[in-house]
């Protein structure tokens, strides 16, 4: 697969051009003890070129989060009319779910709102605990457990994972099915097998980052597919790039976050 028109697509800015321009996202998670993850997150976004950035998370993260980059719109979720005020206020060009989300009540109430949104969803990690029917416009981004776990298939089960993809497209029509050679499935249509990467992607934070790129991909006008490829073949090309110059140990997710950027901006 070609990458070079889209990374074109998302670097090549005019003149005269504004934020907007370049999607206005909202991000949803950072639970109580979770808030690293969603912070991520933002910075995948972030760095990959989102305009805007929303983030819908616990009261109290604010400090951290601003700390982080002082970009970011903070919205304190605790109740549900917190939320509602939310989504009659502002409106998303896309919206990512799931990074430190958790699995109480108070996530279950942000998963439920937040599918309803008319807007492209990517689905990460605890939001796929709550999944239970198919999520229209959407992309699904589960490891192998995950996987399992949504498709009631045992983990030591002999499924290969072409037949995992198939199963998960129950819940999605673009599934990105995250592993050694992550595949990326549009139902009945076109499936990617990403060929970059290295164990400098086995570092907690990693999926939240490439969650929140793929959502900014969304917010700048790429398609389910497109943003899901793209983010995954520069988040691997991170990690190879990274292993090169400083070798496989150490490394954060925040490095990849960072090496992105300097692939969009230098890949001609």
């Amino acid at each position: 697969m070609n990458f070079k028109p889209l990374i074109k697509k998302i670097a090549n800015r005019a003149i005269d051009s504004h934020k907007y321009d370049f999607g206005k996202i909202l991000l949803v998670g950072g639970n109580l003890t979770m808030p690293g993850a969603i912070i991520l997150s933002a910075l995948g976004a972030l760095r990959s070129g989102a305009g805007v950035i929303h983030i819908a998370t616990r009261k109290g993260h604010l400090p951290l989060l601003l700390a982080n980059d002082p970009s970011f719109i903070i919205h304190e979720i605790e109740t549900e009319h917190d939320l509602d005020v939310l989504y009659k206020k502002e409106s998303f060009d896309a919206i990512g779910i799931g990074p430190g989300l958790g699995r109480d009540k108070w996530a279950s109430l942000l998963y439920q709102k937040t599918i309803s949104a008319r807007v492209p969803l990517v689905m990460d990690a605890d939001a796929l605990f709550f999944m239970g029917q198919k999520i229209e416009y959407s992309v699904i981004t589960p490891h192998w457990g995950e996987a399992c776990r949504l498709t009631n298939v045992e983990k030591e089960a002999e499924t290969t994972r072409e037949e995992m993809v198939e199963l998960l497209h129950h819940f999605s029509d673009v599934v990105l099915l995250k592993g050694h050679q992550t595949i990326i499935s549009e139902k009945n249509k076109m499936q990617y097998v990403n060929q970059t990467g290295c164990p400098v992607l086995s570092c907690a934070g990693s999926g939240d980052v490439l969650t929140g790129v793929i959502t900014s991909f969304l917010g700048q006008g790429l398609s389910l597919f497109e943003a899901s490829s793209l983010a995954s073949y520069l988040h691997g090309l991170a990690g190879d790039e990274i292993k090169s110059r400083e070798g496989v140990v150490g490394a954060s997710a925040k490095d990849i976050a960072f090496e992105i950027r300097r692939l969009i901006n230098n890949i001609r």
